[in-house]
């Protein structure tokens, strides 16, 4: 019996590993953003990249493995949930790319800036300058802004677009500004920008002490995870008995809460490393871009 079970659910995993990585490599038929809807397949590679997909793979292989020796279903379901969602709780990767997008917001404002001063016929045509010199990290991003002004899109709606591609709330304030100065035309523009160029510079100090700050909570919580997991898992391949309670349908009950608590105290952790982010202004009461 427990062989057939095995078999079905290794079956079952199998199918379920074609399918999910059948739709994170599919072409999303609906375009995105920016007058275009997003697809649910769309926004699911957005959360799980190529990486991610690795990740579950191997969970769900460790997942199958651990219960063959211990017999308990619940490893079906924690082992590939912990591979998927435990590396993004203790990677500090997100909170460095949100500081090299403030790095590069800031330079490119401070460059902006000085070609504004120094004689750029228009607004547009200081943006399309920029553009060669453009710090790597928002090249894309203005790439597809040069494309919207030289295709004719009016400034509001083209500025609005790039704020939208970076999603952030800094990029929100700096569209905000060249908004403005397209709409009414304002004087002073460039004294603005260097002032704003300021403000993120202050605020890219401010995270990177946050950030410093919790770097040893996230390692304390990560070696403590890794710690307990490699505890439990050794010993309840090298004990089997002592652990035999946990087969029973009430143990497996038991075990479930435990990894469902044990999870929730993590994520609730890492919640609390997060930055607490103002809200964009570039939208309107229900999300969309205004």
């Amino acid at each position: 019996m427990n062989a057939f079970l095995a078999i079905s659910c290794a079956l079952g995993m199998g199918v379920g590993i074609i399918l999910i990585i059948t739709e994170l490599t599919r072409t999303p038929t609906k375009p995105s953003r920016n007058g275009r809807t997003k697809s649910p397949i769309s926004k699911l590679k957005s959360k799980i990249g190529p990486q991610q997909s690795l990740y579950l793979v191997i969970g769900l292989v460790a997942g199958l493995l651990l219960f063959w020796r211990t017999g308990w279903l619940v490893t079906l379901i924690a082992v590939p949930a912990a591979a998927v969602l435990l590396p993004p709780i203790f990677s500090t990767a997100r909170s460095k790319n949100e500081i090299a997008k403030l790095e590069a917001l800031e330079a490119w404002a401070r460059s902006l800036s000085g070609l504004i001063s120094t004689g750029a016929t228009s607004l547009s045509q200081a943006v399309t300058t920029s553009l060669p010199n453009s710090p790597e990290v928002i090249r894309p991003e203005l790439n597809n802004l040069v494309a919207r002004l030289n295709t004719r899109w009016t400034p509001r709606r083209a500025f609005k677009a790039f704020a939208d591609d970076l999603d952030d709330p800094t990029a929100d304030l700096l569209a905000a500004h060249l908004i403005l100065a397209s709409t009414i035309r304002v004087s002073g523009l460039s004294d603005a920008l260097d002032d704003l160029a300021q403000t993120i510079f202050e605020e890219i100090r401010q995270r990177r002490e946050i950030d410093a700050a919790r770097e040893t909570n996230r390692t304390t919580a990560k070696w403590v995870t890794i710690f307990t997991l490699g505890t439990m898992v050794g010993a309840a391949t090298l004990m089997a008995e002592f652990f035999s309670v946990y087969k029973t349908p009430i143990g497996q009950g038991i075990l479930l809460l435990i990894v469902a608590a044990y999870a929730g105290a993590l994520k609730w952790m890492h919640s609390l490393s997060k930055p607490d982010l103002p809200p964009r202004i570039l939208v309107d009461a229900k999300g969309a871009t205004s």
